[in-house]
């Protein structure tokens, strides 16, 4: 089951209980509502390919990439080019 909670009083909301990569659209409106509302969202626990963190990412809007390129993944310079590449997050 998804919850969403607030990480402090000012902004910020943690999400568990979700693989963002079966989330249907009704399961993430709710997730996307609390981006609006609280400007950084957190969802912990996921295990990623790249290609699944950039459809996700699509979910929000487009995906562009850094203008440092130091912040960039290093074998990844444009979203494109992710192909088979795992990362995890949250842990």
């Amino acid at each position: 089951m998804v919850e969403i909670r607030r990480m402090g009083p000012q902004m910020g909301v943690e999400v568990t209980g979700v693989d963002v990569k079966r989330l249907d659209d009704k399961s993430f409106a709710p997730i996307y509502q609390a981006w609006l509302d609280h400007n950084v969202l957190v969802v912990r626990d996921q295990e990623l390919e790249i290609p699944d963190f950039l459809r996700y990412s699509r979910r929000f809007g487009p995906v562009v990439p850094h203008p440092s390129k130091s912040t960039r993944h290093p074998r990844i310079p444009r979203d494109h080019d992710a192909r088979n590449q795992q990362i995890r997050c949250g842990r």
